[in-house]
């Protein structure tokens, strides 16, 4: 046994002073469940019984969320402790006299009732459960520390039953068939998509020196938007939504406002340019649709 010992110790030094393995440890107390299907509704009623232990647990998980949510209470320093009476009363006071049981019965439905649900071999549920009884008078049971029944409502997949065919011998569903119809293919719309991936996909390079931007051009420019008076001029300025600076523009005819990439064509770096744009008439913003504004 030492020429052994010494031997695992020269492999792997930690193996010989690795602790003897521990017995298994005893399973976790599984909550009680009865089930009740419902096949007209695909769903099922089950009692989940909640141990005394997790209904504790849930009790205080709630209390330091809602100390933690209340922040400070007189006569406790932050961060400390507080006894749940007072926790409470103060809910009590602000007209929540139930939240901390509300709280403590929602954490039961993720700790406890769904696990039960999941491990129970007579029931196989879809989504989240329900509560089955009426919260307040479920409220009014529950005592921390106390075992407590749940009574909630699941959805769960639907039992399938083919008819056997003649004789019984051959299932039903066996040698049926189907038809569908293809959508013709849409040549433009596939273009549209090739060239959408193609503007995503694309890599920008400076112009040469001197250069004016030109259609399928990216610029970056500082706007300054105003609204057009009936007779020409700057009126009211635009929503800060409308302008900024540093404003990335690509020069596609009909992606922006009427009249944008238009007046930007033939621009070069640093230049200032006066563009008249319209707004379109179904735009959301009914204060600038239909309008006609002037970006500097």
């Amino acid at each position: 046994m030492n020429v052994l010992l010494l031997f695992l110790a020269l492999l792997c030094p930690a193996a010989a002073f690795l602790p003897p393995p521990s017995p298994l440890l005893p399973p976790l107390a599984a909550s009680t469940i009865d089930v009740t299907p419902d096949p007209a509704t695909s769903s099922a009623v089950c009692v989940v019984t909640a141990d005394g232990k997790e209904t504790s647990k849930a009790y205080s998980k709630a209390v330091a969320a809602a100390a933690k949510e209340m922040g400070t209470i007189p006569g406790f320093r932050k961060g400390s402790k507080i006894p749940a009476a007072v926790i409470e009363s103060a809910l009590a006071k602000s007209g929540n006299p139930l939240l901390l049981v509300k709280s403590a019965l929602s954490s039961l439905l993720s700790s406890v009732v769904e696990p039960a649900l999941k491990s129970c071999a007579s029931v196989d549920p879809i989504g989240v459960p329900s509560l089955a009884d009426d919260e307040a008078a479920l409220a009014a049971r529950f005592a921390a520390g106390e075992p407590l029944e749940l009574k909630v409502r699941c959805d769960v997949w639907p039992a399938v039953r083919f008819k056997g065919g003649p004789g019984g011998a051959v299932p039903a569903y066996h040698g049926l068939s189907a038809a569908y119809a293809r959508r013709p293919f849409d040549e433009k719309r596939f273009d549209q998509s090739v060239l959408d991936l193609r503007d995503r996909q694309a890599s920008l390079r400076p112009k040469a020196e001197g250069a004016r931007l030109e259609v399928g051009d990216a610029c970056v420019v500082n706007m300054r938007g105003f609204l057009q008076k009936p007779g020409g001029g700057r009126g009211e300025p635009l929503p800060n939504a409308a302008s900024g600076d540093r404003v990335d523009v690509v020069l596609t005819p009909g992606k922006y406002m009427e009249g944008l990439v238009e007046g930007l064509v033939g621009a070069g770096a640093g230049e200032t340019r006066e563009v008249v744009v319209a707004f379109p008439g179904g735009l959301r913003d009914k204060g600038l649709a239909g309008r006609t504004a002037v970006f500097d």
